[in-house]
């Protein structure tokens, strides 16, 4: 009779746990998003009114000590430098926003959860950067497969370099924390991947050339879309991750009564 009740009150802790890892994750994605993208335009607006003067006084031969740089401009590493800058602060407040909330999951059962908190900052903002970099590099290509091949190659890379970083707290819970990585590639793949797919086949047909629907209308819808198409991708992708990880994270931060 104790032990039913004791794997009855195990498997309460285990669905309990999971459920709130879902929606952490799943409110915690736009919500940071959105608060990063506020912080981060304002970084990318003075990073590139930096960078652009920086350029501009390359090209006047203000700075002769650096006379191979004064092309930057024209090849548009301003604007990659700004935009980078900007990802590394929209990653790190996204990263806090999900951390803080995961951690309110996470902290009765990990120790020195606290720790997961910068290690999410550090992963986010890399990742963001790190995915920046490949979006102007790559992503800017009208050639669709290739794109999306890239753009999910980009998010397992991202996933994977969150879960080296989340690794060194979770480590300390359990032997078994490498799997952690893995896992937290495959998910973010899925996680960036599937959501924006409907999104983008809709976009598509409304702005197909010869469609039906008048052309103010296609604006008008494809605006809206693009609007809450964000959020939605946000939402979707952050409670698609949790769906995947939720359940390896139980096993690798079980509580002491469950085991």
């Amino acid at each position: 009779m104790m032990e039913d009740q004791a794997m009855a009150r195990s498997t309460r802790t285990k669905e309990k746990f999971y459920l709130l890892w879902v929606l952490a994750n799943g409110f915690g994605w736009p919500l940071g998003w959105g608060i990063g993208q506020v912080v981060g335009r304002v970084v990318g607006v003075v990073a590139f009114s930096l960078a652009l003067a920086a350029t501009e006084a390359l090209a006047e031969g203000a700075m002769p000590f650096a006379p191979n740089l004064a092309d930057l401009s024209g090849q548009g590493w301003d604007l990659l430098a700004a935009s980078v800058a900007a990802k590394l602060i929209e990653g790190a407040v996204m990263g806090a926003v999900v951390g803080v909330l995961q951690w309110l999951v996470l902290r009765r059962r990990l120790a020195r959860a606290g720790w997961w908190v910068p290690a999410n900052m550090a992963g986010w903002a890399l990742g963001q950067a790190a995915g920046q970099v490949i979006f102007f590099r790559w992503l800017l290509d009208d050639r669709v497969l290739l794109s999306a091949a890239v753009w999910t190659a980009t998010a397992g890379g991202v996933g994977g370099l969150i879960g080296t970083i989340q690794w060194f707290v979770l480590r300390r819970r359990s032997r078994r924390a490498g799997w952690w990585i893995p896992v937290s590639t495959l998910a973010l793949a899925a996680g960036w991947s599937l959501p924006p797919l409907p999104l983008l086949w809709i976009q598509s047909f409304l702005m197909r050339p010869g469609g039906g629907e008048p052309f103010i209308l296609a604006v008008i819808l494809f605006a809206l879309l693009a609007l809450v198409g964000e959020l939605i991708f946000w939402f979707v992708g952050g409670g698609l991750f949790g769906v995947v990880t939720g359940f390896p994270l139980s096993r690798l931060t079980r509580s002491p009564e469950s085991k």
